[in-house]
């Protein structure tokens, strides 16, 4: 196993200075230097603390670049060394890209999101590939995660799209009633407007009857609407019904368009 070990570069007066990320243009010019020393440099230049964690081995470092910030230097120095950097606070912390979720322990927060639906075990996973810094698992419905403030931040956010986006996406059931349209006949129509449905008529002895649906839970909703204002609509033998696939137009504009133009039409997007 390989063990880290942790050296802070700067980390006294540093902290103290106001100026620790404004720094003037100016050059920095390494040759074969570690970059150990390296970021020692650049830590003394700039004012500004950094923590390297390193290993065993030495990282030579060539570069001959002029910069116009503490981060900018950090950010050339750890890219000529294969290196990645966390800014926390005033701080950067540098270490290999498989190590820095060990380098950045220190200074993680834990927090915990609770999902809308039972998904706690399929969120988890992708806010783990999402936050490769932080240690996300799914404990007892919940999300606990370990990481530094930023990333809780980002994941958060992340959380709230993702755990809605299940929620919508989670299959779901609903059975609508008929009351006057035939079943056989609406089914076809819903099925053309909701293509991620799963749509089941059933006919009445004497027309109506019901129409199940299956499929994501934010159709279901959309769908009982539509099917309900057909079920008013569909009941003269002269009523006809047909659906058009746009390639160009807004769906929403021509419904809103037909409305006006053809009172008696009944379009639904």
């Amino acid at each position: 196993m390989k063990i880290l070990t942790i050296s802070t570069l700067v980390l006294a007066a540093a902290l103290a200075s106001a100026q620790t990320q404004r720094v003037s243009t100016f050059a920095i010019v390494f040759s074969g230097t570690d970059v150990s020393k390296a970021l020692r440099a650049v830590s003394l230049r700039t004012g500004t603390g950094i923590v390297f964690a390193s290993g065993k081995e030495k990282i030579p470092v060539s570069l001959d670049v002029t910069v116009t910030s503490a981060e900018e230097a950090v950010r050339c120095v750890a890219s000529a060394a294969g290196l990645a950097y966390r800014k926390v606070g005033n701080i950067f912390v540098v270490a290999p890209p498989t190590a820095m979720r060990q380098a950045l322990e220190p200074y993680a927060i834990r927090t915990t999101l609770t999902p809308e639906g039972r998904n706690a075990d399929d969120l988890a996973p992708k806010l783990q590939d999402l936050l490769p810094h932080s240690t996300v698992r799914a404990t007892g419905g919940r999300i606990s995660m370990i990481g530094i403030a930023e990333d809780v931040i980002l994941a958060q956010e992340i959380f709230k799209d993702l755990d809605k986006r299940l929620v919508e996406e989670a299959p779901s059931t609903d059975v609508v009633v008929l009351r006057r349209a035939p079943a056989a006949q609406i089914a076809p129509l819903v099925t053309g407007l909701y293509p991620a449905l799963k749509v089941t008529p059933t006919s009445g002895e004497k027309g109506g009857g019901a129409i199940a649906l299956a499929g994501p839970a934010s159709q279901l909703a959309s769908a009982r609407a539509t099917i309900e204002k057909l079920d008013v609509t569909m009941v003269s033998e002269e009523a006809g019904y047909r659906v058009y696939n746009l390639k160009y137009a807004s769906a929403p504009d021509v419904v809103e368009f037909l409305k006006q133009a053809a009172p008696k039409v009944d379009a639904y997007a």
